[in-house]
């Protein structure tokens, strides 16, 4: 019996006796074993034995973790990461054949259903340690190393091994972004590195609460930016739901991304571009983020959305993709942030090819971050129930691009600036090409000072306000 379970012998006997009438019931089955009949009242009588073997063992855990709880809260953690421990080398030292052993989603859900207790605990009384116990675990599943020295150890052909297996990529014909109020903050350049929880104003009948937290990339090296996420994360993280929504992938490169980003499938990514991508990674994998909505409207005070997770559930491993072995994420479960856009119906979807630059191999980062901008606020024009102002300032593009923070000044300031008009110019020129604009000017100041763009969607010289807001 699993020591995390904890009968009393009445119970022991109990479970024991249905145990033991689940296997008489299952060895009267009529069929083979690719086909088994069951009849409606062995059916129930099957539901009924197996509904009744989870409660007891359900109470036998509630009680094991009790114990620890009343010896010291202070051993949650180090428990957890004993018993993860455990199961992964239960799972990969005890199995005689391959055909047994479970892949990394399934371990990873096998985990946290055994250990939920321990979760619930820490994501409720120790939020810093509740992020240490995924950080861990994320860890764990990573670690091919140790998973295929085990699987050696049982004498398991290691070209076979799980952290080589193969996959297949598929490229998406359709961008992606979530472009709700949750996302929205969670990407600002108003949001800064401490951890901290705010409100966040998603509708007038909505209380929703947003907590960040960086914690678990103190021990990662990430500290551009001063560890925010910024502009660039998101480009990234859109990038690989596009790939994991629209393209159905679960193993992602970073030249996976870079395609996807710069809509060219036949683009090379080059050595920085893979550094910085692959950062991008680490920190989405690891920052941790609790949503919780409720639903105010008088009668209703239900919960609307709950969710707390790193921002990309998902673990470092490798496969085998076209002919070679590469490094990738394999995405476990469905971002958070995807799950609260679907359910608010608020994604902006384009072609691909809006982001392709005919006679452009390779751009710049910069250039990317001013495109997806300028595409999502486009996308917000087009919404016919938007509001949204047809002037996007320059100084927001600036600030998109951290420009403040470079500590760029003088002539390289003036020759910065100058080459993100040169960008917007290229782009908006790209894109009535395209016919997916009509037109656009630039709003000139005190006769030499770009001030703003002013985009025109319908060919009638598009909306005359300034947004100074933006």
């Amino acid at each position: 019996m699993d020591d995390m379970i904890r009968l009393n012998p009445d119970e022991q006997s109990e479970l024991d006796m249905l145990t033991a009438h689940f296997a008489d019931l299952v060895s009267s089955l009529t069929g083979d074993e690719d086909f088994i009949s069951v009849d409606e009242e062995k059916g129930v009588k099957l539901g009924e034995y197996n509904k009744k073997k989870l409660e007891l063992l359900n109470r036998g855990r509630k009680r094991a973790f009790s114990e620890i709880l009343e010896d010291s809260p202070d051993k949650i953690l180090p428990d957890f990461m004993s018993r993860a421990s455990a199961i992964v080398d239960e799972q990969y030292l005890s199995r005689e054949t391959r055909s047994q052993l479970l892949d990394r989603t399934s371990l990873y859900e096998l985990i946290t259903e055994q250990l939920k207790l321990h979760l619930d605990y820490l994501r409720q009384h120790r939020k810093n340690e509740y992020t240490d116990a995924v950080t861990y675990l994320n860890n764990l599943l990573s670690d091919t190393n140790r998973i295929a020295d085990a699987i050696e150890d049982v004498g398991i052909d290691p070209a076979s091994r799980q952290s080589t297996q193969s996959a297949r990529s598929t490229n998406p014909s359709v961008f992606m972004s979530t472009t709700d109020s949750i996302s929205n903050y969670t990407f600002s350049p108003e949001h800064r590195s401490e951890s901290n929880e705010v409100s966040v104003n998603t509708g007038r009948d909505f209380n929703t609460i947003l907590s960040i937290n960086y914690d678990a990339l103190e021990g990662e090296g990430i500290t551009i930016s001063g560890k925010r996420l910024n502009d660039y994360d998101r480009m990234v993280h859109d990038s690989i739901l596009t790939l994991f929504s629209e393209g159905k992938n679960r193993y992602i490169t970073p030249s996976m991304v870079y395609h996807v980003m710069t809509g060219n499938y036949s683009a090379r990514i080059s050595r920085k571009q893979t550094d910085q991508i692959t950062q991008s990674f680490r920190k989405l994998s690891r920052i941790h983020v609790i949503i919780d909505e409720t639903n105010n409207r008088p009668g209703a005070n239900l919960r609307q959305f709950h969710e707390e997770s790193a921002l990309i559930q998902s673990v470092y491993t490798k496969v085998r993709m076209n002919g070679a072995e590469v490094n990738c994420l394999e995405i476990i479960h469905t971002p958070t942030l995807l799950k609260y856009a679907l359910l608010k119906h608020q994604i902006t979807r384009s072609d691909i090819s809006l982001f392709r630059i005919d006679g452009v191999e390779r751009v710049s980062t910069d250039f990317l971050i001013v495109q997806k901008y300028l595409w999502r606020r486009i996308s917000a024009m087009k919404n016919t129930r938007s509001k949204v102002s047809h002037t996007i300032l320059f100084s927001t593009l600036y600030r998109t691009l951290d420009l403040d923070e470079r500590n760029i000044t003088g002539t390289a300031e003036r020759n910065k600036k100058k080459a993100v008009r040169d960008d917007v110019k290229l782009i908006l020129d790209t894109w009535i090409r395209m016919d997916w604009i009509k037109g656009y000017h630039f709003n000139i100041i005190k006769g030499k000072q770009y001030n703003s763009v002013e985009i025109d969607l319908t060919g009638d010289g598009g909306d005359r306000r300034i947004d100074s807001s933006r």
